[in-house]
């Protein structure tokens, strides 16, 4: 019964909140006759019906039917002609996720309320997400001028943007107003759609407009440094450029962190006490110092980076996770038992799976699996939820090794606790591979038939029966049905290249494998097309093409297969 009074009295403050001024023009006051009933609906006003389907949407959002809750809102709204009831139809819509009805009522409540800011923002980020992009346009034309949280929201999505739609947002941007062309955010997003476009010259020509009504301002001499710095390689330009505004601005972090990235490269030796003072002026803001942290050890100044690790740690000694980069800090130095030690300190999460991996690189490779499961066991315990990529670490530098037998075994180990783990599944099918490819097939049928409609998987399948069983006809289905579903996967593009080449089709074959080599050019891929490439009697191709694979990737087991292959032509 409580549920039930909390509902009217808030329905009460619903109600009184919503109704909406009395219109005064004849017009305004045309009545509205609802499709399923003779009930006379005014704009502005709520009448006995109107209450009985408020009382019954609120019901419906209390036992969680949310689409019957939005459409009654829905359909009060449209009747009543109120913004509030528009308003709340959105808000179920969002909370639904549902693109459709979030655009349906969005728009209605911004034609009831086209002063409010908050349904053209709702209705212009879900256009950009939906890849609307006309829509957006149109909608920002309807406008004659944007705010500045407009101007953040077209940015947010600007990376997003393809050429052509870039050029149309910087036409519209170049349309609005002489007011609105003269506002600092018109001015940065068009000079970052210049910088999209490579178009760095022109950026800096809008980012000096800019300049000369806002001299020093730091977002635009940020914009125009980055552009000089990176995009001209001219850093030394770049430093000068922005002193004035680093003076003028001495607690902006942005810009204190790029003269500090430049440095990095110019002159490294400054830029410790550099890094100091902008932790100093922060107040040793924990999330500005790991940033630094991380970015010194990243360009190996090692002491400095190790004082702010070091700092980090003593302001939280609870969190574990920072001691994965004191060990990797202490392994750059080659401190091996520092930083096994160190790694050893991280408990859970994904830095865990990361100190795990690099502790596999330092320890004695003739480590006994027996050992080795001892450590992964210990681990385990300490995040189970990891359970299986923790195990793919230990099995996959047993593979390294190729040790397949015990990396097959500490996988059966886990999948005693985890039966139906199909990465670890699929790990054992990979191990497989070299020593039983039956077997191996096997575990891909069993992987596949947990997971029925997972195309890598499909694929997996698929390539695999290509090169161990007869069955050609299931193995191209599935690989197929794989590229239905992901045609942009390097992975599964190779397999159907593959199959054509299996097929002697090697015209369609070097299409596909072509495509899969642009977007991954691994060994395994980069050895199916220099035999596509054989096969159709470029030559010359195929033997630069191995050169290149012999200069990259000398030991692996696809380059020497490629040699060995090429050769025996």
């Amino acid at each position: 019964m409580r549920s039930t009074l909390f509902s009217a009295l808030a329905l009460s403050a619903l109600l009184a909140g919503c109704t909406p001024t009395k219109p005064n023009s004849p017009s305004e006051q045309a009545e509205l006759k609802s499709a399923d009933s003779t009930t006379i609906y005014t704009p502005g006003e709520l009448n006995q019906e109107s209450l009985l389907d408020l009382i019954s949407a609120e019901l419906y959002g209390q036992n969680r039917d949310f689409a019957q809750s939005q459409a009654l809102f829905y359909k009060q709204a449209q009747l009543s002609q109120s913004p509030e009831l528009a308003e709340r139809a959105t808000r179920i819509s969002q909370f639904m996720r549902d693109a459709e009805l979030v655009e349906q009522s969005a728009t209605l409540w911004q034609t009831l309320d086209p002063n409010k800011a908050l349904p053209f923002q709702i209705l212009l980020n879900l256009y950009f997400q939906e890849g609307k992009i006309d829509q957006a346009l149109e909608l920002l034309a309807s406008r004659s001028e944007f705010s500045a949280e407009t101007y953040g929201l077209i940015e947010s999505h600007r990376a997003t943007l393809q050429p052509t739609e870039l050029n149309a947002l910087f036409d519209l941007l170049q349309h609005l107003g002489p007011e609105q062309q003269q506002k600092l955010p018109n001015i940065l997003l068009q000079a970052r759609i210049q910088r999209s476009l490579q178009q760095p010259n022109k950026a800096i020509d809008l980012l000096d407009q800019g300049l000369t009504i806002d001299p020093n301002n730091a977002d635009l001499t940020l914009d125009k440094a980055r552009i000089i710095g990176i995009d001209l390689e001219e850093i030394p330009r770049a430093l000068d450029l922005m002193q004035p505004a680093l003076i003028e601005h001495t607690d902006h972090r942005e810009l204190q962190a790029f003269q500090i990235r430049l440095l990095l490269i110019e002159s490294p030796d400054q830029v410790p006490n550099l890094v100091e003072s902008a932790i100093n002026e922060s107040n040793e803001d924990p999330q500005l110092i790991y940033y630094y942290a991380l970015l010194l050890l990243e360009n190996e100044l090692l002491d400095p980076a190790e004082r702010w690790i070091d700092r980090l740690i003593a302001m939280d000694p609870e969190n574990s996770d920072i001691y994965l980069y004191k060990g990797a800090i202490e392994q750059q130095r080659g401190n091996t038992e520092a930083a096994l030690n160190a790694y050893g300190k991280v408990k859970s999460g994904d830095n865990l799976l990361n100190a795990f991996a690099r502790t596999l690189e330092l320890i004695d490779p003739a480590t006994s699996s027996s050992e080795l499961e001892v450590r992964l066991t210990t681990l385990i315990k300490q995040d189970p939820e990891r359970i299986e990529p923790l195990t793919r670490i230990a099995a996959e530098w047993l593979l390294d090794q190729q040790r397949n037998q015990e990396a097959i075994d500490l996988i059966d180990e886990q999948l005693k606790i985890v039966p139906q783990a199909n990465s670890l599944i699929y790990a054992k099918a990979i191990a497989f591979e070299p020593i039983d490819p039956e077997q191996m097939l096997i575990n891909l049928e069993l992987a596949l038939s947990l997971d029925e409609e997972n195309p890598s998987l499909k694929n997996a399948l698929g390539y695999s029966m290509l090169l161990y069983s007869d069955d050609f006809e299931r193995a191209f289905n599935l690989i197929k049905e794989a590229y239905q579903s992901t045609p942009d996967d390097p992975a599964v593009i190779d397999s159907m290249g593959w199959a054509f080449y299996l097929s002697n089709n090697y015209q369609e074959a070097l299409i596909y494998i072509e495509q899969a080599f642009k977007a991954f050019p691994d060994p395994e891929v980069a050895k199916h097309y220099i035999q596509v490439l054989a096969k159709l009697e470029r030559i010359d191709e195929a033997k630069t093409l191995l050169d290149t694979l012999l200069q990259d990737h000398p030991e692996n087991r696809h380059t020497l297969e490629a040699e060995q292959w090429l050769n025996s032509l």
